[in-house]
């Protein structure tokens, strides 16, 4: 029941990207990519939960708020540039800190660690990789 309130609120969140889109054009990518994967998503999650399978729902819609906001912390990376980029990251890591909690409420509680660590090692080796004299440090 607690997965199919989360998940009608990602597609209330869905529909507000969208309805904003116009007043925002010089986000229009970041927009974009969020409606691309917001919809599908919902649709995925409705069906695997309603068919029974909630385990494989509640995984489902972590791995895409985990990654969807990691893709939309790259695509600033690529519009602010990496140093920049990484100044500002601790509005995507209260994110995936959602996907985090969403994993050890809707998976199980061993995917909550499991999940943090990945998501630890994911941007210490995106930043060494990409901005490596970044500030502060990994």
């Amino acid at each position: 029941m607690f997965l199919q309130y989360i998940n009608r609120a990602w597609l209330v969140f869905g529909v507000v990207t969208l309805a904003t889109l116009p007043f925002f054009p010089g986000q229009r990518d970041v927009f974009i990519f969020l409606i691309a994967v917001t919809f599908p998503s919902y649709l995925i999650i409705r069906f695997l939960n309603l068919s029974g399978r909630t385990r494989l729902a509640g995984v489902a819609f972590t791995l895409t708020v985990d990654f969807g906001f990691y893709v939309l912390f790259m695509l600033l990376v690529g519009e602010l540039g990496a140093y920049k980029a990484f100044e500002t990251e601790t509005t995507v890591w209260m994110l995936m800190g959602l996907a985090v909690l969403f994993a050890g409420a809707l998976v199980d509680k061993w995917a909550a660690p499991a999940l943090a660590a990945l998501n630890t090692i994911l941007f210490i080796g995106t930043r060494l990789m990409i901005a490596p004299g970044s500030e502060p440090r990994p």
